[in-house]
């Protein structure tokens, strides 16, 4: 009975096969920015990470928000603009075979907290394969062991498959909590907000807003969460690491200084909330962004 176990062998079948990564980048948008349409026989993964983009592609024009992805088909002709005062966003250029593609294009989709995890980590353990600096030429180009970082290039290959099965297994309605632009229509909570993002060089102090608004701490808590489905304070680290991403763009100020400046007490606790909020440590973020004014 075993033996004819045995000589019967399970059929892997594969959903989806990714063969070369050849773009990662993240890009800082502001309202001035719109590239050119341009084409190219690979796939490209378009992911917005916080702000609003329009993306155009092949005659029709598509909006994407925080926590939203938009896969392009090769060889379409694709541009896109930033739409909010800020934004950021994850590209992944890559080739691959699947016969659920087709199902992801020509649509707007709502990545999960965990896929957009997957999805960032991505870009971490791509940077392990590229030798000494990052600079914009380095991390254009497929995946090569510069290191000699044993079986991680069949890593990443299997995460990007993962990430995909992912999204053919499931369709997700999950919203991302950290939208910094959204409107919640809510006067109290406009009202929270503002006090906020004029406190983001401040250390939290839920009892200096309480003051302020005259309402206690456990009614602002408490509306504040039902409204928004997340916590003050959540929202307070979310707009400082937003302004964290600015500093560090703009080429002015250290990680050190960066934390210094937004009040953390110390650069450690300002990198694991870096991470915590961003999915890449500051070091990485600063050293694969750039800021697109035009092109």
């Amino acid at each position: 009975m075993i033996e004819s176990l045995l000589n019967k062998p399970y059929p892997l079948k594969k959903e989806v096969e990714i063969f070369d990564i050849w773009g990662v980048y993240i890009f800082s948008f502001i309202p001035s920015y719109q590239n050119y349409a341009e084409s190219h026989p690979q796939l490209e993964l378009f992911f917005v990470d916080e702000g609003v983009e329009e993306l155009y592609e092949d005659g029709k024009t598509y909006q994407l928000s925080g926590g939203q992805m938009f896969l392009r088909k090769p060889n379409s002709l694709h541009k896109d603009r930033c739409l909010s005062p800020h934004s950021t966003c994850y590209i992944l250029a890559f080739k691959g075979e699947s016969p659920h593609f087709p199902k992801l294009y020509d649509r707007v989709i709502q990545l999960t907290k965990n896929q957009i995890i997957q999805f960032k980590e991505l870009f971490e353990l791509y940077l392990k394969e590229i030798d000494g600096e990052v600079d914009k030429s380095a991390i254009n180009r497929g995946i090569t062991p510069k290191k000699n970082v044993f079986g991680l290039p069949q890593i990443i290959k299997n995460k990007l498959e993962l990430f995909f099965i992912s999204l053919f297994s499931s369709e997700s309605k999950e919203t991302n909590e950290l939208e910094i632009f959204r409107n919640y229509d809510d006067p109290l909570v406009d009202l929270i907000l503002k006090e906020l993002h004029e406190r983001k060089y401040e250390k939290f102090s839920l009892t200096k807003i309480s003051i302020n608004l005259s309402y206690s701490r456990s009614y602002l808590c408490r509306h504040f969460k039902d409204v928004t489905g997340t916590t003050i304070i959540n929202y307070f680290y979310s707009i400082k690491i937003e302004e964290a991403k600015k500093l560090l763009i703009s080429g002015k100020y250290s990680i050190e200084e960066t934390s210094d400046l937004l009040n953390f007490d110390s650069v450690q606790y300002f990198s694991k909330v870096f991470k915590k909020y961003c999915g890449l440590s500051p070091s990485t973020w600063r050293s694969i962004s750039t800021e697109k004014k035009y092109y």
